[in-house]
This record gives C-alpha cells, structure tokens and sequence, in this order.
C-alpha cells in the first residue's frame, strides 16, 4: 500500500468512559485474586473461585473492549473531517482552517496480534477548534489494515499540514 492509494479513512466514534473508569477496579481484583488464590490456608473451593476470577478477569477485559458502545462516525480525508454522530446533524470540518488539529493514537495495533483475543482498540482521539467551539472524540481502530492506512493518511496530512499534531503512544 503507498501513500497516494489512501485518500480517506472511516472509523466508528465510541465512548470508553465506562472501560477507563472500571479498569483500575478489575486490575486490582485480579491482582488479589490471583495472589490469594496461592494461600493455601484458604478452602480449597475458595482457591478455585479466586483462580476462575482471576482467569475470567483479563478475559472481561478483552471481550468488553470489542463490544463498545458506537456513537457514530469519523471520516477524515486529505481535505476534511466528516463527523456523522446518531441524533445529530453531520459536521464537516476543513482542516485547512484549523489551527489546533490535534490527533492521538493510543491503540495498540502495531503489528499482527496472534492472541486468542484482539488488543484494546480504543484510546484514539481527534480534537480540534471549529465555529468557537472545541471539539473532542474517541475512535476505534479495528484492525491492522485500518491501523496502516491511518498511519499512511496520518503521515500525508503531516505533510500537507504542518499545524498538524500527531502523538503515538
């Protein structure tokens, strides 16, 4: 795939809110599960019921990361952003007027995953200024090839706008 081939992307727009806030209470649940499952003092079938969590947990996880909520649609191409949320009329924001584009990649589909479930798919965020008004949302990305055209397009636009800031975790 080269640069002039990707001329636009489309993604979903999802709320990972409800994730972020429980992620700190499930990795601490299976933190201690997964220690107290090793006293041996405990019942047996306290043993087990703390091994099963501390197994279901990571799973929970996984599984609750593909099934976010869709909040609509982001297209971005060399020339505009398309924002098309349920409920609500359609934004198209030309990035040639923007100043304070800013887009974050925190997902983690860097290279091919071989895991029995697909990695976190969230933590990506476009924000940006328009009419006075600010702008702030989160994108999914699904897969490698909509991580590899993202990166191709991504790079483009750098190119073509250099107020662009463009941050990969």
């Amino acid at each position: 795939m080269d640069d002039e081939s990707v001329e636009s992307i489309d993604f979903q727009l999802i709320d990972s809110g409800t994730y972020r806030r429980l992620y700190p209470f499930l990795a601490a649940a299976f933190m201690v599960s997964s220690i107290l499952s090793f006293v041996l003092w405990l019942p047996f079938i306290w043993i087990f019921w703390l091994g099963a969590v501390s197994l279901l947990i990571p799973v929970f996880m996984q599984v609750y990361t593909m099934l976010l909520k869709e909040k609509g649609r982001l297209s971005i191409d060399t020339r505009n952003i398309l924002i098309v949320q349920k409920a609500s009329m359609a934004l198209v924001v030309p990035i040639s007027i923007l100043d304070d584009l800013k887009i974050s990649r925190g997902a983690t589909i860097h290279k091919d995953e071989n895991s029995m479930f697909s990695p976190e798919t969230h933590d990506n965020w476009i924000s940006f200024t328009f009419n006075q008004r600010q702008y702030k949302f989160e994108f999914s990305i699904l897969n490698k090839a909509e991580n590899e055209k993202f990166e191709l397009l991504i790079n483009r636009l750098r190119v073509m706008y250099p107020k662009l800031y463009y941050e990969s975790i």
